[in-house]
């Protein structure tokens, strides 16, 4: 934060601090107003700059009420820089929340999938987008090893896949396996450990199933 304001106080037109700034500002709790006030002076200074309104469609995206303004960021952000794979991929996300626009938000994540392969959070999310769908299971689990593959300690796609497994009879070790991979990796990953301590009862594996949910 102090490097870009510093930058802004020898040149406070420069748009690209402003949004540097703005996403330092979103990692900090307590200011996403501070973040939202550098965005949009990007914006001010620089109207074409598809950056800015992907930042600020972050922001919306987070914010209850506000997901039709993150979709019109982003689609302003396409706009303007068709080939931004993130902002397909984040459009997706702000689709995959709205009722009935989960194709649309595939549509989205197999875009952004198209421009950047390698985009491991695009994997992730049309990955949970086809776990939603009818008779796209086996899609679904297509795209969490793609996005493991690129980014081996993934946690969150590690247990979202062992939440897809357990709809497949004859699969809980498969589910045991992947929240045990998602709790290694992220030891204070709590949703996992609980998850994880349900698989290991039903399992009958009770003493390791006490432990996972907080006993000794």
């Amino acid at each position: 934060v102090a490097e870009y304001r510093e930058a802004l106080r020898y040149r406070p037109d420069f748009a690209e601090a402003h949004v540097g700034l703005g996403n330092a500002w979103m990692k900090l709790p307590g200011h996403q107003n501070d973040a939202i006030a550098e965005f949009q002076e990007a914006l001010r200074l620089k109207p074409e700059y598809a950056e800015a309104h992907y930042s600020l469609g972050n922001v919306w995206l987070d914010t209850p009420g506000r997901l039709n303004d993150a979709v019109m960021r982003y689609q302003e952000a396409i706009a303007l820089k068709p080939d931004f794979a993130e902002a397909h991929s984040n459009l997706g996300n702000a689709f995959s929340a709205m009722p009935g626009r989960l194709n649309d938000a595939v549509t989205q994540y197999q875009e952004a999938i198209r421009l950047k392969p390698d985009l491991a959070t695009a994997h992730f999310n049309l990955a949970n987008a086809f776990s939603a769908l009818p008779g796209r299971l086996n899609d679904a689990f297509a795209q969490y090893q793609e996005a493991l593959r690129l980014r081996p300690d993934y946690a969150e796609a590690r247990y979202n896949l062992g939440n897809a497994l357990m709809n497949v009879p004859g699969r809980l070790n498969d589910v045991i396996a992947q929240y045990q991979e998602a709790v290694r990796l992220k030891p204070d990953y709590v949703v996992a450990r609980v998850n994880l301590g349900n698989a290991l009862y039903v399992s009958g594996r009770l003493n390791e199933a006490v432990v996972q949910f907080g006993g000794t």
